[in-house]
């Protein structure tokens, strides 16, 4: 499946978020990427996962963004962005522990 279909699904899920605080997302997904060995259900998890805890640091009217491009002719980067307030120092030494 396209990457860029998996991200439009991960999207239309979270649209009522990304309204709800007047967040702007941008979606930048180079085309003709090669096709993606992964589960795209469990990709599109991921995704929103990202994207929600990318809503939830966000404050109302910034943006957040998606990127998927080829690194090679086998690779894909993708990266979500967000210009939220980040991880506080004080958490730093706990964010990979498990919940």
């Amino acid at each position: 499946m396209p990457l860029s279909v998996i991200v439009d699904r991960a999207r239309g899920l979270l649209q009522w978020k990304i309204e709800a605080k007047q967040l702007r997302l941008e979606v930048q997904i180079e085309e003709d990427l090669p096709m993606l060995a992964a589960d795209p259900d469990q990709l599109q998890q991921v995704l929103v996962n990202l994207l929600l805890n990318a809503c939830d640091a966000s404050d109302p009217g910034l943006s957040l963004s998606i990127t998927g491009r080829a690194t090679d002719a086998e690779q894909v980067a993708i990266a979500v962005v967000d210009h939220g307030c980040g991880i506080a120092a004080e958490h730093m030494n706990a964010v990979f522990d498990p919940f």
